[in-house]
């Protein structure tokens, strides 16, 4: 499995989909039952909103290091995996595509996840903040390469391969 694009892929697509459900549309429906004050609401979103950037951006991070570690692949090839998975929110901001209902929903979706804990802050011009969130999102991505992510198990069990002969003194 070491050096295929699909895995990674699938794996990137699965994560950020299931990250993006769980910020449209499991947090509101929860936050909105359980508190039906409107201001206390619109805290906990945008709490929820900067909880989710947050967890983005390790996720784009472990990704990254996935990329390398876990999936093998070089750096041109998961930049490749990288712009196949985001290849609908880079077709929606061509002027032509826009209008179609389904590429905006999903780079406005997109946008939100790490671009609405940015734009809270006011870190990023507003004009500029779809941009922002793809060079954040890609830095991150780039950066996770450098992280070796290790399984705590896995260090502490012996080499199998080597076969050890206890010494017995004999005196």
């Amino acid at each position: 499995m070491k050096g295929r694009i699909r895995p990674l892929m699938a794996e990137m697509a699965f994560v950020l989909v299931s990250v993006a459900l769980l910020k449209e549309w499991l947090f509101p429906l929860f936050i909105g039952y359980w508190f039906t004050d409107a201001e206390l609401a619109a805290a906990q979103l945008e709490r929820t909103a900067i909880l989710t950037g947050t967890v983005t951006a390790i996720i784009y991070a472990g990704l990254g290091s996935s990329a390398k570690y876990g999936h093998g692949l070089s750096y041109t090839r998961s930049l490749g995996a990288f712009a196949a998975v985001h290849a609908p929110v880079l077709l929606s901001w061509i002027p032509a595509l826009d209008s179609l209902s389904l590429l905006r929903f999903i780079r406005l979706t997109w946008e939100g996840l790490l671009g609405d804990a940015l734009g809270l802050f006011r870190l990023v011009n507003p004009d500029a903040l779809p941009v922002a969130t793809l060079l954040l999102a890609l830095l991150l991505y780039t950066a996770g390469r450098g992280l070796r992510i290790e399984d705590q198990k896995r260090r502490e069990e012996p080499d199998r391969r080597r076969v050890r002969i206890p010494y017995r003194h004999r005196g």
